[in-house]
């Protein structure tokens, strides 16, 4: 009776390491995709107008996240950034990038009184805009951006299929007035 109660414990532990070593690669496969959603790449769904005609509500859309850690902010380029709005923290906003530190602004007017002083754009900020002019609440709004709320760059729209393709960085062709 020794001799099997010793065969059936080793048989239960066995199958209890592959249960344990298959929960550590589901563990480990879930923190390496965690780990590359958040310093690599990513998809993000857009909802609103503000980016239209280039970027759809519904759109879905590649991100890539290094070139905002090694602060690469081109004039032209869609980012994802947090909202600056105070109530909206956690809101990931998408906007075009306008003008980048140390440019000075077009004339238009700025919304809100506070942002009246900036005719350039200070260091370690950005100038971020809606193509949709009309429908955007952007920098024209709550002023220059600071670098460390970009989150990452759009690069591809993936969905719709009808529209899939690199995001264009055109200022001028992509802008409703």
């Amino acid at each position: 009776p020794d001799v099997t109660c010793c065969v059936a414990c080793c048989y239960v532990c066995m199958r209890w390491r592959v249960v344990f070593r298959r929960v550590g690669y589901v563990i480990w496969a879930g923190c390496a995709v965690r780990v590359f959603c958040s310093y690599v790449a990513s998809f993000v769904v857009c909802s609103g107008v503000s980016m239209e005609p280039a970027i759809h509500d519904g759109d879905m859309l590649l991100v890539e996240r290094v070139s905002s850690m090694f602060l690469d902010h081109q004039r032209g380029n869609v980012v994802l950034a947090k909202s600056m709005r105070s109530n909206d923290s956690q809101t990931l906003i998408c906007k075009r990038i306008v003008a980048v530190q140390h440019d000075f602004m077009p004339s238009e007017p700025i919304r809100d009184v506070h942002c009246r002083d900036y005719n350039w754009v200070p260091r370690g900020h950005v100038w971020l805009e809606g193509d949709n002019k009309r429908e955007s609440i952007d920098s024209r709004e709550y002023g220059p951006l600071p670098v460390g709320l970009l989150q990452g760059r759009v690069i591809f729209r993936v969905w719709p299929l009808a529209r899939i393709g690199r995001i264009p960085c055109d200022i001028k062709r992509h802008s409703v007035f």
